[in-house]
């Protein structure tokens, strides 16, 4: 009897739109938990430089983004789910 080799689960893709509190929250805490998160925002300055986001209180960690950019088009790209926050 022959088994099938397992097949990898490819990583879900998130992009989550808009770096308000609320969408930068979530992207945090989805990256924290080894998620691949890209965060739009219309505003630079909200876009955080160390590409990820430090999360405290409830949750704590860091959650390492795959992209932040104030491109849509880079950040819904081959997203697997999207989170509009605005």
């Amino acid at each position: 009897m022959t088994t099938q080799p397992q097949q990898q689960q490819k990583p879900t893709h998130w992009a989550i739109i808009g770096g308000g509190n609320g969408g930068q929250s979530v992207a945090g805490h989805l990256a924290n938990m080894g998620f691949y998160v890209r965060l739009f925002d219309i505003i630079p300055s909200t876009i955080n430089q160390q590409m990820g986001i430090h999360l405290d209180g409830e949750v704590e960690g860091f959650g390492k983004l795959k992209l932040a950019s104030t491109d849509l088009d880079k950040v819904v790209t081959g997203a697997d789910i999207g989170l509009n926050d605005f």
